[in-house]
C-alpha cells in the first residue's frame, strides 16, 4: 500500500468529519451567519499577524543570509497583500 493510501485509510474519518462541519457547510450553502463569518475573519487576521511576527523574529536571528531569505519569503507568502483590518473581541 502506498504511503498516501495508508494515510487516507487511517485518517479518512477525520477528513469526512471536517467536510461536514457546520462552518464549512454553511459557507458552501451560503447560510453561514454573518457574525460567525466575521469572527472567523478576525481570528484569521490575528493568526496572520502573529505568523508574520514569529517568522520575522526568526528571520532576524538567522545566521546565514539564505536562511534569512527563506524565512522572509514565508512572511511574504503569509501576508500576501494583507492589510490588517481593525478587529476587536
Amino acid at each position: 500500500m502506498k504511503f498516501s493510501e495508508e494515510l487516507w485509510h487511517e485518517n479518512g474519518e477525520h477528513f469526512r468529519r471536517c467536510t461536514v462541519h457546520p462552518f464549512l457547510t454553511g459557507i458552501v450553502n451560503g447560510d453561514l451567519e454573518l457574525d460567525c463569518f466575521k469572527e472567523y475573519i478576525a481570528q484569521d487576521a490575528y493568526f496572520l499577524e502573529l505568523f508574520a511576527k514569529a517568522y520575522s523574529a526568526l528571520a532576524s536571528r538567522a545566521l546565514e543570509w539564505s536562511n534569512f531569505l527563506r524565512l522572509h519569503a514565508l512572511v511574504q507568502v503569509g501576508l500576501g497583500n494583507f492589510n490588517r483590518p481593525s478587529y476587536s473581541r
